[in-house]
Formats: C-alpha cells, sequence, structure tokens
C-alpha cells in the first residue's frame, strides 16, 4: 500500500471527506487530494497534524508499524470519569497540572479530555496515552 493510499484509508475509516481534513489542517482540498494520489507528500509538521487527527502515531501512518493495536480496555473503562491526570515529564499539559479533567474517549493510542477550567469554561485535549503516567478518579459524570 502506497502512502497515498494509506492516507485515503485512514481518511474513510475516520469517517471524513477530502474538505473535512483540508480544514481541519489549514490547507486546500487540493493539497489533501494531491497527498492522496502521491503527487505530493505533506511537511513533518503536517503530516503530525494528520497523525493526530487520524489518532495513529507517525510511524503507522507512514507504514512503519501496524496501523491498528490490540484494544486496551483498561483505559477504555476511565470514560465518563473525572480524574486528575498525571504526566510522564515528555509532554506537560498546563491544564492537567491545574484541573481535573472528564475522560471523553479513549482508543490505542490517544486519549481524548475535557478540562473543567472555570465554571462553564471547558477545554479539550488529545493526548498521546504514553504521555500520561497515571489517572486518579475524583469523580464520575456518567
Amino acid at each position: 500500500m502506497t502512502l497515498g493510499e494509506r492516507f485515503i484509508t485512514l481518511r474513510k475509516e475516520k469517517g471524513f471527506t477530502q474538505d473535512d481534513v483540508a480544514d481541519r489542517l489549514n490547507v486546500s482540498r487540493q493539497t489533501i487530494s494531491n497527498w492522496e494520489n502521491g503527487s505530493a507528500a505533506p511537511s513533518i509538521q503536517k503530516a503530525k497534524e494528520l497523525a493526530a487527527l487520524y489518532q495513529i502515531s507517525l510511524d503507522a501512518m507512514v507504514g512503519n508499524a501496524p496501523i491498528h493495536k490490540p484494544h486496551n480496555n483498561l483505559m477504555k473503562a476511565w470514560e465518563g470519569k473525572v480524574c486528575k491526570v498525571l504526566m510522564t515529564g515528555d509532554y506537560v499539559s498546563a491544564n492537567a497540572l491545574q484541573y481535573p479533567a472528564r475522560v471523553i474517549e479513549v482508543d490505542d493510542e490517544w486519549i481524548t479530555l475535557e478540562f473543567q477550567k472555570k465554571k462553564g469554561q471547558r477545554e479539550t485535549e488529545i493526548m498521546n496515552i504514553e504521555t500520561i503516567k497515571g489517572l486518579i478518579e475524583v469523580g464520575d459524570e456518567r
């Protein structure tokens, strides 16, 4: 499978159109088309953004690692819970240092957290699971 074919497969698996991806990456639809048909390749920065959008590692996206890992039921159990997030130090989230977070979604590589900053003010972050050292439950909003 070529890199362009992988881009098409990943985009379709997520249910995105070329326009959707272009809007999220701040590029033209033609740019996405060029990446997918192999006439151009994304910059490293855009490739990182694309991998984050598709919620896979950069290695998996370019074919150096499997796209799908075995499902991690332990992390899935955190969905809906409010917790304090402990970071590894490889990546530090200012929100994680200050605010509890509700776990929105977990897959094999990424976790989506919603931080309650002030009354009514929320911020969502998507983080690589490897940057999280642990979660301490402080509540449940199911």
